[in-house]
């Protein structure tokens, strides 16, 4: 099992290369991402046991609460981290948990989950208190109890509880690009099996731990034990049925604009269309009108030429009889009264027509008989 080394001794190696580079520093100031950090002279020490008899014993340098701030070195960690390996530092708060806050945001999404962690890890290692107390610089059982506090610092000892609950590595970045591992002896090294992805994490300032992102790769969840669990899958899947409802919602707008594009040469050529074919409508309509009537009068003219005894008596009753029918159709209120005054109006017109073929027939015959007797003689 590799355990982390001291925050502490890496920040003295990284002073040691600061002091090697004064001389040149001032010539490199304005190169950001240097392979170089900038130099610091912000740093804080914490005193050890031999130089400080009467202070507690500590697991770890950053359990005390000191440590060092430098923006300059900050900025250039973050914008090196950023080109080099494409990473992203994600800030979580700095109250005591933020090892446990940086771990729940790689495990589950959320720092605010840092409880559960925090739980986990310290329930896992009591149960391998034989395997973890050789690493306690302090009676195991008090070590225990004081690091379930929510506000006590976490360090190697439990970031290597958690690469082993959760089967995954753990990579630490320290104003460097290349990071110290942890690593599980859970971890299945067989050649087909396919190697979880890291836990990821920033050290800042020998105190404080940070999240880093890899934005072009989903980790949540992975070695949260679920069933055919997919990093990003439900990503993929929202992704594909917003880019569904984008393409129909596209289409249903381009037929929309389509419609609204219509010149008003095309809705001025519609309407034309459209009132010529309602005038068509209306002259056919008035034709057929007026043929009905051209045969209604020469029907009656037939009927009431001289000549005949009873032609000047018959016309008359039957226009009295059609407006003594209309008088009563206008006035019958039941559909039995109209539709026997429409059989006597029906009735009344036959017999005016037939009286007319009669007297044309009877007129043809006279001409017919006259042409004869004037040949004849």
């Amino acid at each position: 099992m590799t355990i982390l080394p001291k925050p502490k001794k890496v920040i003295k190696s990284a002073e040691r290369h600061n002091s090697q580079q004064t001389g040149t520093s001032s010539s490199k100031s304005n190169h950001s991402l240097g392979t170089s950090p900038p130099e610091t002279n912000k740093q804080t020490r914490q005193s050890t046991p031999e130089e400080n008899p009467g202070a507690p014993i500590i697991n770890s340098d950053d359990e005390d609460g000191s440590g060092f701030k430098d923006d300059n070195l900050e900025a250039w960690f973050e914008e090196r981290l950023r080109c080099v390996r494409g990473l992203v530092i994600k800030p979580v708060r700095g109250d005591g948990a933020c090892l446990f806050r940086a771990v729940a945001d790689q495990i589950y999404g959320d720092e605010e989950m840092h409880d559960d962690v925090r739980r986990l890890c310290m329930d896992y290692m009591e149960k391998n208190s034989d395997h973890f107390s050789q690493f306690v610089t302090e009676d195991f059982h008090d070590y225990v109890t004081r690091k379930r506090r929510r506000d006590a610092h976490g360090n190697h000892v439990e970031l290597q509880a958690i690469s082993e609950i959760f089967s995954r590595p753990i990579e630490i970045y320290e104003y460097c690009t290349e990071p110290r591992n942890i690593s599980s002896s859970r971890l299945d090294s067989s050649p087909s099996a396919e190697p979880n992805p890291p836990i990821r994490l920033s050290y800042h300032g020998a105190i404080h731990y940070n999240s880093v992102i890899d934005p072009t790769k989903a980790t949540i969840g992975v070695g949260l034990g679920l069933p055919e669990y997919s990093p990003g899958a439900a990503d993929k899947s929202l992704l594909q049925e917003a880019m569904q409802k984008s393409e129909v919602q596209m289409i249903e707008d381009a037929m929309l604009h389509d419609k609204i594009k219509m010149t008003d040469f095309e809705r001025t050529e519609q309407d034309i269309s459209e009132q010529i074919a309602r005038q068509s409508y209306l002259d056919y309509l008035k034709s057929l009108s007026k043929t009905g009537n051209a045969e209604m009068k020469e029907t009656a003219y037939a009927v009431s030429e001289p000549g005949c005894s009873h032609a000047n008596i018959r016309p008359q009753e039957s226009s009295d009889d059609v407006i003594g029918a209309n008088e009563w159709f206008h006035a019958a209120g039941s559909d039995a009264e109209e539709s026997a005054l429409l059989a006597q109006v029906m009735a009344l017109s036959q017999q005016e027509f037939m009286n007319s073929l009669k007297k044309k027939s009877a007129k043809e015959q006279n001409d017919v008989d006259q042409a004869g007797s004037s040949k004849s003689s």
